[in-house]
């Protein structure tokens, strides 16, 4: 049995976790992603894993790199404490006004329209989720930098190398060396339904 036929079957017995308990706040951003016609939300296995990972860090400082409609935003502020502060940027400022109703009424939720970089000024974050294509393509330096030490990186809608075509299997993944087997970071793949996966990396001393 292949590793994402094992991970596919943890899925689908961990249906019933991924689908229950859709706080208020996802719900309204999952209404304005239908009503814009927006079909690239975070799953609810990955809005679920950006929940749990965002309640170790109740007080922490947050990120995200492409706000979209905000399903993802919306899973991560819902765990927030009172004290933390979550900035979130996409480059097109249509969808960022259409979020901005969503979470007027928090002070402590900063939405930025810009290129994915001018994120970076509001770290060093404790959670940073890179849910944009350019930094997902070569992992830049300045991006981990903005990780304070034992913060964590998701790295979402990553191909399994499983699942590439044939003359693609086992050629060189930097990003995935990086991540994975870099001696600052502490790497962990996780694989999503039905050709997807997502990569956790806490950054180390």
């Amino acid at each position: 049995m292949s590793i994402p036929d094992i991970a596919l079957k943890g899925i689908t017995m961990t249906g019933y976790w991924a689908s229950t308990h859709i706080p208020p706040l996802v719900q309204r951003a999952q209404e304005a992603a239908r009503l814009v016609g927006f079909t690239k939300s975070s799953l609810p296995q990955v809005g679920r894993m950006l929940y749990l990972l965002t309640s170790l860090y109740p007080q922490g400082r947050i990120g995200e790199l492409g706000t979209g409609c905000g399903v993802g935003a919306a899973w991560m502020v819902s765990a927030l404490g009172p004290g933390a502060a979550f900035y979130s940027i996409d480059s097109n400022p249509e969808l960022t006004a259409a979020v901005q109703p969503i979470f007027s009424n928090l002070p402590n939720v900063h939405l930025v329209t810009g290129n994915w970089m001018e994120l970076l000024q509001y770290g060093p974050f404790d959670l940073l989720f890179v849910d944009v294509s350019e930094p997902k393509q070569t992992m830049p330096d300045e991006l981990l930098a903005a990780l304070r030490i034992g913060g964590t990186l998701v790295v979402d809608d990553m191909t399994p190398e499983e699942l590439r075509p044939p003359e693609r299997r086992q050629a060189p993944d930097p990003v995935r060396e990086r991540l994975l087997n870099g001696r600052d970071l502490a790497g962990f793949e996780i694989f999503l339904p039905p050709d997807a996966a997502m990569i956790l990396a806490v950054r180390r001393a």
